[in-house]
């Protein structure tokens, strides 16, 4: 097992995980990726591989994502098996958010055409939910991404095998998450936001603690 440190010495705030690679945020909103790049996370055509888990293999392999820009900074990220979704604040204080990857399935709800950086990665803007709220937390499954806005409302995009149809022939909105009796999911919300820690996603289901 290896060890990083990032080269400048800054405090590191949030790790996630992917099914083949690992990224990093640190303090000034830096976010350093590594492992198996089969979906153009990191850039075009790259590929790295970390044998053995060494000290100096780890630290040769990280890649630095492009910042959103010299004004932005990114605050949070959430990984799926292969894609990456960022969270980053405007100088007006304002959030944005941006999927990274796969998203062939529509992992992600995207309000645009992707963007391409000067490194070669591609990065999409997160679309608002129909609702019109804007978005409070995202999770990440295998090959999906759940979200709430901020009344608390679940919505979804992207694959799962089990109880949510994939919508990645036509719509490339947020559907939402339903419950048994057809109403919509709706977890705990305080002070304008729901607490991350109120749903999680394994690889094709979502617990939720919901509000009554």
């Amino acid at each position: 097992l290896g060890i990083w440190q990032h080269p400048e010495g800054k405090k590191l705030i949030d790790v996630c995980c992917g099914a083949k690679f690992t990224a990093v945020l640190d303090c000034e909103g830096d976010v350093f990726v590594f492992g198996k790049n089969s979906h153009n996370i990191f850039a075009d055509g790259e590929v790295t591989r970390l044998e053995p888990q060494t000290d100096a293999a780890i630290a040769s392999a990280m890649t630095r994502l492009p910042s959103l820009d010299s004004s932005s900074q990114w605050v949070s990220l959430k990984c799926g098996w292969s894609h990456l979704i960022l969270k980053g604040i405007s100088p007006q204080g304002e959030e944005i958010l941006y999927g990274w990857g796969r998203d062939d399935m529509q992992q992600y709800a995207s309000s645009e055409t992707s963007t391409e950086c000067s490194s070669g990665q591609k990065r999409v803007p997160l679309a608002l939910p129909p609702s019109g709220n804007y978005i409070s937390e995202v999770w990440c499954g295998s090959e999906m991404t759940v979200i709430a806005d901020c009344q608390g409302l679940l919505w979804y995009s992207g694959w799962q095998d089990d109880g949510i149809e994939s919508n990645a022939s036509s719509s490339v909105e947020w559907k939402p998450l339903l419950k048994e009796d057809g109403g919509h999911m709706q977890a705990h919300s305080e002070h304008g936001g729901v607490f991350s820690g109120h749903v999680a996603c394994g690889g094709a289901h979502t617990f939720c603690i919901a509000s009554r």
